[in-house]
Order: C-alpha cells, then sequence, then structure tokens
C-alpha cells in the first residue's frame, strides 16, 4: 500500500540520511526504488508505455526521497522532458503530487543561479497557458483541489528542493499524518495519470526542449 509504504519511509528517513551516502543494503533503499515504483506500476493502465522510479539519491543521499512515473513518449529519465511524481517536503508532513519538469536539463543550460529559476519559471508557465484546456477534461474529483502555483517543500534554501518545487506545473498536496484512503489515493493518481498522458498526447505543446 501506497499509504503504509510513505508512512514508513517518514519514519525510518532521517536516522538513514544521516549515514549521508545511500545504501543498498538497507531495507528503506530498497522500499523506495523498488517497492513505491511497483505500487505505482500496479495501479497504471498499459503500464509497458511506462517507467517507474524511486530515488534517494545517487551516492549522496537526497534532502528527501521521490518517485515518479515517467512517460516513454515524453521522457525516460527524471533528468528531462516532465513526469508525475510524487516529493515529500523537507519537514517529512507534507506528500506532493506533482507533474512537473525535470531540472536537470535546465540546469545543464542555465546553471544554478536566477537565470535557471528565470527559464524554468517561464516553462512552467507557459506549460501552463498551452496545457489549460486539458485540466477540466482529465481532472474530475482533483481539480478543486489542484495547485498551479509553485509547491512549498522547504524553506532553508536547499537548491534541490527549490528547483522542485518550481518544477511544479500541477500539483496535490496531502498531509502525510492524514493521508486518505489507498482508494483515494489511487483515484487521484490516476486523474493525474489521465491529464499527464493529454498533455502528453496534445499538439498545443511544443517539443519540451522548446521549453527549456
Amino acid at each position: 500500500m501506497l499509504s503504509t509504504s510513505i508512512s514508513e519511509v517518514v519514519q525510518s528517513w532521517e536516522p538513514y540520511r544521516s549515514g549521508k551516502t545511500t545504501n543498498k543494503e538497507n531495507p528503506l533503499h530498497k522500499l523506495i526504488v523498488d517497492d513505491i515504483p511497483a505500487v505505482l506500476e500496479s495501479w497504471t493502465p498499459n503500464k509497458a508505455n511506462y517507467k517507474f522510479v524511486g530515488s534517494d539519491g545517487k551516492g549522496n543521499i537526497l534532502r528527501t526521497p521521490w518517485f515518479a512515473t515517467l512517460n516513454l513518449e515524453v521522457t525516460d529519465s527524471a533528468t528531462k522532458g516532465y513526469y508525475l511524481v510524487y516529493l515529500i517536503s523537507a519537514d517529512l508532513k507534507t506528500l506532493v503530487l506533482a507533474i512537473g519538469f525535470g531540472a536537470n536539463q535546465f540546469e545543464k543550460q542555465y546553471g544554478k543561479g536566477k537565470k535557471f529559476f528565470d527559464a524554468l519559471g517561464a516553462a512552467v508557465v507557459n506549460m501552463k497557458i498551452n496545457s489549460g484546456h486539458l485540466v477540466s477534461k482529465s481532472l474530475i474529483k482533483t481539480k478543486t483541489r489542484t495547485n498551479v502555483g509553485p509547491v512549498v517543500l522547504d524553506e532553508s534554501g536547499d537548491f534541490q528542493l527549490r528547483a522542485y518545487e518550481k518544477c511544479s506545473i500541477y500539483s496535490l498536496s496531502y498531509e502525510i499524518n492524514n493521508l486518505p484512503s489507498e482508494t483515494e489515493l489511487k483515484r487521484d493518481y490516476l486523474e493525474y495519470v489521465n491529464l499527464y498522458d493529454s498533455m502528453s498526447e496534445s499538439l498545443l505543446l511544443a517539443d519540451v526542449d522548446s521549453y527549456v
């Protein structure tokens, strides 16, 4: 179950993160990179069209982990394109489901300074303009709860989380200590998969490179 797995990640994250580097022998690593992506895969129709990934970092442990569903028509990597992703806030109190750009493609082009955030902000605005008509068609239960502004994950200035905040195009937020039922989580996820797929199929959305 996703709700149970997220709670386990939150409870074990700080002790795990104190180790500084990822540990493949730790059960938490398997939960993040294998088990949670497997839940998302089990929820997703036409799963062969997607890639499911989770990450606690590459060598150095991330500020918080993430779990993503990648439409292979758009991207096969969380470093490029845009994708559906679960993010956890720095205080481990909020779970965010977002459709957002991969930050790395902007970082490669603009570095980590003001130009990065300006370019990313412009890309998000343009994507919303070009995909806004798809929201009403794709989101039924989640439309009124969908956030079209940046998400809030951290207030310390951590670059990774600031980038994730700005990358968000559409998002939903949940209190981790008060997550909805597994049925509701799956329903929300599938609505966002539907929106993500509609965006990937739309002729109005330019090639991702042009947004970058």
